[in-house]
């Protein structure tokens, strides 16, 4: 798994930071897992993770150099007293900038000619490596357009890249206001539709309504327990599985316990990609609640899994779900309630919905996100 470059391997060496799925956490940084296992690309991948939570199955190029760095990093909550926020800034920064220091004392990064980053944090070693002549680029996920958009300095920082990358053209509506068009793309995000495909009836399915989801105040799984416990009272032989860990476990497990739901809604936690796979295959009903998102991976992977799928209308997800799924409006509890009781009385309509939407995700396979980014790169090094 660590490899030591050499100059043979060191031909147009790409360097990747980004976090990966690991054991703990195997829902993020699949699509930096992806690109580093195209063989289309010789990658120094650096990640923020111990070996020892590292699946060494999922590492499948051979021309992946592996590291690993000290970095550890959680959300803040919604709300932070003012004290209490600075002083948790503070000690970010202090890890940014010692990750940063770790990862530029390595002398291998030195031989890329191409530096992809998958997040903020890393911005220090792709300047640094720019000053010297390397290429740059950045990806933007998720809910780091709304830090972006509110602070100048981090604009100034984007500039300084030479291709910026998002997922959702709600994103795009954003950069391009202070970004020019010949350094952003809208990349777009993947799914592995076949390891998805359902291989049974969807009458077979069972009466669970799913969501996959860190469990974050961004992910706003409140909202969805609040509607259930409003479709629950005529619909009790339903459940609610809310896949993911995080912060917000207690105040959850709090509300649960508040609307009596404690036998009809569970946390089981993180689990594998294959349970999480499985899981989507028995439910009828998929939720995502969120309050921000990108263009979700765990959408896309419900509606690979033939899941009747209902979402916010938040980043993408109503292009995701036009034409095969239900929006709903943000943290509307009322709304959602009715858009879920509508799907639980209309089996129909969620057996079409789950045909519509297993076939559109066949445009969105890993294979086109690979060759995107390889016209990309391609364009800035000049690789085969």
């Amino acid at each position: 798994m660590l490899k030591k470059v050499n100059k043979e391997n060191s031909e147009n060496l790409i360097l990747r930071i980004s976090s990966i799925p690991t054991i703990s956490n195997p829902g993020q940084g699949k699509a930096a897992l992806i690109l580093s296992n195209s063989n289309l690309f010789n990658t120094l991948l650096f990640t923020p993770a111990k070996s020892k939570d590292i699946n060494n199955k999922i590492l499948k190029n051979k021309l992946l150099n592996l590291r690993f760095f000290p970095f550890i990093t959680n959300p803040f909550p919604p709300k932070t007293k003012f004290f209490k926020s600075k002083i948790l800034s503070l000690i970010r920064i202090l890890r940014i900038l010692f990750s940063s220091a770790y990862i530029l004392s390595k002398r291998e990064i030195y031989n890329c000619k191409l530096v992809h980053i998958h997040h903020l944090f890393y911005s220090i070693p792709a300047l640094v490596l720019k000053s010297l002549g390397a290429k740059i680029i950045i990806t933007i996920h998720g809910s780091d357009i709304h830090k972006i958009e509110k602070s100048f300095i981090l604009k100034i920082i984007l500039r300084r890249f030479d291709k910026i990358l998002c997922v959702a053209n709600s994103q795009y509506i954003v950069l391009k206001s202070f970004l020019s068009n010949k350094k952003l793309s809208n990349i777009g995000n993947g799914v592995d539709f076949q390891f998805y495909k359902p291989c049974k009836s969807f009458l077979e399915r069972q009466k669970i309504i799913l969501a996959v989801g860190n469990l974050r105040w961004q992910k706003n799984h409140k909202l969805l327990i609040k509607s259930f416990s409003k479709v629950y009272k005529n619909n009790k032989s339903w459940k609610l599985i809310i896949l993911g860990e995080g912060p917000e476990r207690e105040n959850l497990e709090s509300l649960i316990d508040s609307y009596d739901l404690t036998k009809a809604v569970s946390l089981p936690g993180s689990i594998s990609v294959k349970e999480t796979k499985n899981m989507m295959h028995k439910a009828m009903i998929f939720v995502m609640s969120s309050t921000t998102e990108g263009l979700p991976k765990a959408l896309l992977e419900a509606c690979a899994s033939g899941c009747a799928c209902i979402a916010t209308d938040v980043g993408d997800c109503s292009f995701i779900l036009e034409d095969v799924g239900i929006i709903s409006r943000n943290n509307n509890e009322d709304e959602l309630t009715s858009k879920l009781n509508f799907l639980i009385n209309s089996p129909e309509v969620c057996i079409n919905y789950s045909s519509l939407a297993t076939k559109k995700m066949e445009s969105f396979s890993w294979s086109n996100y690979i060759n995107k980014h390889h016209q990309i790169y391609k364009k800035l090094i000049h690789i085969k």
